[in-house]
């Protein structure tokens, strides 16, 4: 009797550790089980951002509807030239512009200024870190 209930337990066993060994298999992703993966994940995504349009049909191109493409294509770019044309640059005086190249003369003039001054400071600090460095190979 025990040798039977033993006999029964070994293969209680092995069978538990073939069941492991197919679910490990099945757990590896093969490359049509992830391109089926990723089509459904496509799919997924596609319906929640619309969730009416399931799928697009695709039709054949036929000489009509490559027409009506054609026709639809040309005036959206004749209407993008009405609108450009539309939006022409207006004439202005030459008194605003001598306004305006007087402001920016100005502007780079004091900037100028400043660039002196900064160039200034920067000659002064070179020259503390010059003695400074001089100062601390002395004391060494």
């Amino acid at each position: 009797m025990e040798e039977y209930l033993f006999l029964y337990s070994t293969l209680a066993e092995e069978s538990q550790v073939k069941k492991q060994r197919q679910r490990r298999r099945s757990n590896k992703l093969t490359s049509k089980m992830l391109k089926r993966i990723v089509l459904e994940e496509k799919q997924r995504l596609a319906e929640e951002r619309n969730p009416r349009r399931k799928r697009k049909t695709v039709s054949k191109l036929t000489p009509g509807k490559l027409r009506q493409i054609v026709l639809a294509e040309k005036r959206r770019i004749e209407e993008a030239k009405q609108k450009s044309l539309a939006g022409e640059p207006k004439e202005v005086d030459a008194d605003d512009l001598a306004g305006t190249l007087e402001k920016d003369l100005d502007w780079m003039k004091s900037l100028k200024i400043k660039e002196g001054q900064l160039n200034k400071a920067l000659v002064k600090i070179k020259e503390k870190r010059v003695n400074l460095r001089k100062r601390i190979l002395k004391n060494l």
